[in-house]
């Protein structure tokens, strides 16, 4: 039984140990698939982009449709003047004193040296949250201007949904300044992580690896969280998985092994309890036979029948009390004979 109860709790430990490891490969694996297609997505608009703006260095704006543009995931590729000029590859007009200098995406693109994402922000075009791909170019003639393509972050959703880990957890999308791109709370969508209450134990932004896994806590809630950056941007692409959530089924485990372990436990008293008094048996009757021995009372006989070592001791024991019983009777005929003896003596006198 002790043997048992050791290998159910050992079994229990490393089945365990064993299913915690195979979820965090398998999340792994999932997040750098996702964000090694996320990657290829991001660079086909890249690719766009840059084909209107080779030609547009050959001074060429070329039509651009706009169907084929959210076919592909685009909704407007534009040109934000330093000059504060406006020009949209689909036509779209921007109300009146629009100044692309004051947007949100050309701080951020023009103040990077190449490739550039900037954070969420409201477009004017759509009314939904968006994000602006895109680069800064020295024009050789005419004012400097960021180059940039809109992307709706429902496309970014609809592709990272497919991530899907059930009820385990949610996904989400850190850029390189530690803003969400993007979050299942909407209430979180372009914040800063270390602005997010709650959060204890997460990492700088910065000092987050390509790929990994971090352990944190959210509101005293344990959590686990696996990553991957995505090619082409500076995002990470995240899954975070909520204890309770994830190990649900490893609680069931857990139940059972206790449930096997009581009742293993449960039988061990019982059969203990059982053998106690089946080997406790022939020890009493031992015990009240040697009892009547020493009250003087010889007659009586010891027959036990449970092994062979118990068999022999009540043998041996039978056979002590008929030798005593034999003395004791010499010893009445010994006494009977020397009164007699003593009695003719007197008769004589």
């Amino acid at each position: 039984i002790v043997t048992m109860l050791t290998s159910l709790s050992l079994s229990y430990y490393f089945s365990y140990d064993q299913q915690m490891k195979q979820l965090r490969v398998q999340m792994l694996q999932a997040v750098q698939d996702k964000a090694g297609f996320m990657g290829e997505w991001i660079n086909g608009k890249i690719a766009i982009l840059d084909v209107v703006d080779q030609m547009r260095q050959g001074r060429q704006r070329p039509p651009v449709d706009n169907d084929s543009l959210e076919r592909n995931g685009i909704t407007d590729i534009y040109e934000g003047m330093a000059d504060g000029a406006f020009f949209s590859y689909t036509g779209w007009r921007p109300p009146a004193g629009f100044d692309p200098r004051q947007r949100p995406w050309y701080a951020t693109i023009s103040a990077e040296r190449g490739l550039a994402i900037s954070d969420p922000y409201r477009d004017l075009k759509t009314g939904k949250m968006a994000v602006s791909v895109g680069w800064a170019v020295n024009a050789t003639e005419g004012p400097n201007y960021v180059l940039a393509a809109d992307i709706l972050i429902q496309s970014i959703v609809e592709q990272v949904s497919r991530l899907n880990f059930s009820d385990m957890g949610f996904v989400w999308i850190l850029n390189e300044r530690g803003g969400f791109v993007y979050h299942p709370d909407a209430a979180v969508i372009n914040r800063d992580i270390r602005a997010v209450g709650g959060l204890a134990g997460i990492p700088e932004p910065g000092q987050l690896s390509s790929s990994g896994e971090i352990r944190y806590q959210y509101r005293g809630e344990g959590r686990s969280a696996v990553f991957s950056r995505i090619p082409n941007s500076r995002w990470l692409l995240g899954v975070t998985v909520i204890d309770s959530n994830a190990f649900k089924n490893l609680e069931r485990l857990r139940v059972i092994y206790l449930g096997l372990t009581l009742a293993l436990t449960f039988l061990f008293a019982v059969l203990t309890y059982f053998m106690t008094r089946i080997l406790a048996t022939p020890l009493l009757r031992i015990i009240d036979f040697v009892r009547q021995v020493t009250a003087g009372n010889l007659d009586q006989k010891l027959s036990i029948h449970f092994t062979r070592e118990f068999d022999s001791l009540a043998l041996s024991l039978n056979e002590m009390a008929e030798r005593l019983q034999q003395n004791f009777s010499q010893i009445e005929a010994q006494k009977a004979e020397l009164s007699r003896y003593t009695l003719e003596l007197e008769e004589e006198v």
